[in-house]
């Protein structure tokens, strides 16, 4: 794990002093959020990149645990296409290889924890984001809301250290909207007989769109819930 630049001094040690630890707990995690649970594939997070820690409770302390900060990054990984059981990963055989024949992507990556960690109870909660929103810690902490994101405080009073990854790569953030999303390759069809990359053209893309009633609609027209609408 590496700490991003603005990183200094006491801060860049303290965080570095358990980044063993800390690499280990979000690379399973986000291992987890990206492959799900299922036998092991050949996959793992290369690098994870840490920006400075913000304070989005400001000076709010939370009984014996204290403050809390908020430490948001990219996670970097890479998948083995020839790995059988990745073969379920859609147009992962299309998917551009770096040098050692690996797929990459990278996704963004969200971490909420005390400010001293020794006071919190060394629990993580990773949450799979919702089209790249957070529902944490909504859905635990009473009166939650935008003008007070810690409600009454009931996970950060017992000293949990909140986590989310994104693992949508579809997703555009509207405008002033901070989503937790991934990167994903761009797959391509491949012309040359050798294989390679090299001489490949991207594959047509397939768009995913939604769209909301502005009134009832009958249920004769209404479509069952597997429809997914796309255009090439």
């Amino acid at each position: 794990m590496s700490a991003g630049t603005k990183y200094g001094g006491k801060q860049m040690r303290r965080i570095c002093s358990s980044s063993r630890v800390h690499a280990g707990l979000l690379a399973s995690a986000i291992g987890i959020t990206v492959f799900g649970v299922g036998p092991a594939a050949d996959a793992r997070i290369t690098s994870i990149v840490l920006g400075a820690p913000t304070s989005p409770y400001g000076t709010a302390t939370f009984g014996s645990v204290g403050q809390y900060e908020q430490i948001d990054g990219i996670a970097y990984g890479e998948v083995d296409p020839r790995d059988p059981l990745n073969a379920v990963i859609q147009d992962i055989d299309l998917a551009p290889r770096n040098q050692r024949g690996m797929v990459e992507y990278s996704t963004q990556v969200s971490i909420l924890k005390p400010v001293d960690e020794d006071l919190g109870n060394r629990t993580m909660l990773l949450e799979i984001v919702n089209r790249g929103n957070k529902l944490n810690p909504g859905y635990y902490n009473v009166g939650a809301t935008t003008a007070n994101p810690a409600g009454d405080g009931f996970l950060e009073n017992r000293g949990f250290t909140l986590v989310w990854a994104g693992w949508q790569a579809d997703l555009v953030p509207p405008p002033n909207v901070n989503l937790v999303t991934m990167s994903a390759p761009i797959a391509h069809r491949l012309l040359a007989s050798s294989g390679l990359n090299s001489s490949s053209t991207p594959r047509p893309k397939a768009r995913r769109t939604s769209s909301l009633p502005r009134a009832p609609i009958p249920q004769a027209m209404r479509p069952c819930r597997s429809t997914i609408l796309t255009t090439r």
